[in-house]
């Protein structure tokens, strides 16, 4: 009968059990997976937004492109008719750069606060949650807003947004109940 085999102390401090809700006590300063997945969301919402922003650019680009070839342009249209198109472009313009403009305008007032918090929910302060918590809040309810008439009308384009709003919605509604999770409410108290 031989001793059992003797173990060479391996340099780490022993770990601690985990608990039921998957901490291994008061000072476990490790971040629960509701809140990494959380981090996850808020960054992928921010990479959206930021798509959006590049989106917005690229079509202003182009207005500007088009109204170049047509102001440079040699075949011009004579009488009525040339007014009444001169004056459908100037009206197409002006609604598709203040559309672009202003979609840019928000993707980039929600985009950088996302990525701010994002970065910050490790920091266990609870103003990040909540604050996390308000922009998906507003975030969600104005894309049902946006995105129900859209999924709901009969042009392709209209769907097409539609469902990318409800998409994003869902992603923001699933971020605000993660960080409302008990395990996420105890990581910002502790």
């Amino acid at each position: 009968m031989g001793h059992p085999p003797r173990r060479e102390p391996s340099g780490h401090a022993p770990q601690a059990p985990l608990s039921a809700d998957g901490s291994s006590g008061p000072g476990d300063d490790r971040t629960p997976g509701v809140v990494l997945t959380a981090r996850v969301l808020l960054r992928i919402q921010g990479g959206l937004g930021m798509l959006t922003i590049v989106l917005a650019v690229a079509t202003l680009v182009v207005l500007v492109a088009i109204w170049a070839s047509v102001i440079g342009g040699n075949g011009e249209a004579s009488g009525l008719v040339g007014v009444i198109a001169g004056v459908g472009m100037v009206t197409l313009s002006i609604v598709v750069a203040a559309s672009a403009l202003a979609l840019g305008t928000v993707a980039l007032g929600v985009t950088i606060p996302t990525f701010i918090l994002a970065a910050r929910l490790g920091s266990r302060r609870n103003g990040v949650r909540v604050g996390a918590l308000v922009l998906e809040g507003l975030v969600g309810v104005t894309c049902v807003l946006a995105g129900v008439p859209n999924v709901a009308g009969d042009h392709t384009v209209g769907i097409v947004g539609g469902a990318v709003c409800l998409l994003l919605s869902a992603m923001s509604w699933t971020t605000f109940g993660l960080l409302l999770n008990p395990q996420a409410a105890r990581f910002f108290r502790a």
